[in-house]
């Protein structure tokens, strides 16, 4: 873990500090401006220019982080599995520990641009306790929903990279032409989980429309909407994790007896 952490950092820790000076050089910008209120045409223009920057980079922290870990999982599987997968580590602890690395660097990232100054999140965090107190008389009643909310959001993240992992180790069965496997065993994939979802979505359509069962939900979604969200989104919660676990071992199950790095 540490190991991963370390490697890791070498990419993103530039990227946030890049992030974080352009920050620093759009509010020395704009403290400028505050004080010289009729100051020069540029000066504004660069505030402007370097926050636009720094949501660039924001945005290119989380999708780097992304793809980072999932490209240092596709290497394991390939040249440098010589030397990884003949640690004293076994192959779950490896996943678990790309796995863990990786959804911490994204989830940093996107904590970092909610709260960096000059971000939507920011500005409440910074204005006047009146503002601060009606945001959070607004925002506290449902706390329970934004909650399971977070955590179904978090349970999707590692359930796609886990898919990621899953469909590196799938291409990895063909390990003369691994790239190009692992791109169509994407494709299929995304297809057949494609066809999935819509015949999912329409059974969860018949069953809301037709059944006892969807009138039930119904009738305690309008009796209490945001208890009634708040237990579907843990429901659904409970179903990701699973299904990452799921993964998980069937991941772990292809490195320990299905890899090949001939």
């Amino acid at each position: 873990m540490k190991w991963e952490f370390k490697q890791t950092a070498r990419v993103m820790l530039p990227l946030l500090g890049a992030a974080l000076l352009l920050c620093g050089g759009g509010l020395a910008s704009r403290g400028v401006l505050y004080v010289l209120p009729l100051g020069p045409q540029w000066l504004e223009t660069l505030s402007a220019l370097l926050y636009a920057l720094m949501t660039f980079v924001l945005f290119a922290g989380v999708f780097v982080a992304y793809f980072y870990a999932v490209i240092r999982f596709y290497r394991m599987l390939g040249n440098e599995g010589y030397l990884m997968l003949t640690l004293p580590v076994t192959p779950a602890q490896h996943i678990g520990a790309k796995l863990i690395t990786g959804c911490v660097w994204v989830a940093a990232a996107m904590l970092f641009s909610l709260l960096l100054p000059g971000t939507s999140f920011s500005t409440v965090i910074t204005s006047s306790d009146e503002q601060v107190a009606a945001a959070l008389s607004e925002f506290w009643p449902g706390m329970p929903l934004y909650l399971s909310f977070g955590l179904f959001l978090l349970a999707m993240l590692f359930l796609s990279m886990m898919w990621m992992y899953f469909i590196c180790a799938l291409g990895a069965q063909w390990p003369q032409q691994r790239f190009g496997a692992t791109v169509v065993c994407y494709l299929v994939t995304s297809f057949l989980v494609q066809i999935v979802f819509v015949m999912a979505v329409g059974v969860f359509t018949y069953i809301a429309a037709y059944s006892p069962l969807g009138a039930s939900l119904y009738n305690s979604f309008m009796a209490n909407p945001t208890g009634t969200l708040t237990v579907w989104m843990l429901c659904a919660s409970a179903a990701v994790a699973a299904l990452t676990a799921a993964l998980f071992f069937i991941v772990r199950w292809m490195i320990s007896k299905r890899l090949n790095l001939a």
